[in-house]
C-alpha cells in the first residue's frame, strides 16, 4: 500500500529543529518508520538528535538511538487481534497422540450376510 505521509528531507543540519505533521484518522493503525541511511540512527555518536510521535494528544513513540531504521505501530492499541513487528510463536499445541487401541472390537456390520451362498457368480453386485 502507499504511505499516507513520505517524508524525504536528504541531509538533515545539526542543532536544527525539524517538524513535520499529518492530520490521520482516528481509530487508525499506522506503522512509523524513520531510516538513517548512515545507519548510526540520529542521537548520541554525532549529535544530539531525536524524534517523538504524538498521537491523538499523547507521545506514542520516541527515540534517536537506533541503526539504520526504527519502526513503530501507532494506533492499533485497541484493535483486536493485536498487532505486532514481531512474528507469532511456535503452535502452542501439540498435535494430537496416536490412536488408542481398543480391547473391545467395532460394532458389527448392519447387514448379515446371507445363510447360504448363491449357485453362480452373479454379474452385478447385490445390494
Amino acid at each position: 500500500s502507499e504511505p499516507v505521509f513520505d517524508v524525504k528531507v536528504g541531509t538533515l543540519e545539526s542543532d536544527t529543529n525539524y517538524s513535520f505533521e499529518k492530520c490521520v484518522p482516528k481509530n487508525s493503525c499506522f506503522l512509523f518508520t524513520i531510516l538513517d541511511s548512515f545507519g548510526d540512527g540520529i542521537c548520541c555518536d554525532v549529535g544530539k538528535g531525536s524524534y517523538s510521535i504524538t498521537y491523538d494528544s499523547i507521545e506514542v513513540a520516541s527515540g534517536g538511538e537506533f541503526g539504520s531504521s526504527a519502526t513503530h505501530i501507532i494506533g492499533c492499541e485497541s484493535w483486536s487481534p493485536s498487532v505486532s513487528l514481531q512474528p507469532s510463536p511456535s503452535p502452542s499445541t501439540k498435535p494430537s497422540s496416536l490412536p488408542t487401541i481398543s480391547k473391545t472390537p467395532s460394532s458389527s456390520p448392519s447387514t448379515k450376510p446371507s445363510s447360504e451362498p448363491s449357485s453362480e457368480p452373479s454379474s452385478e453386485p447385490s445390494s
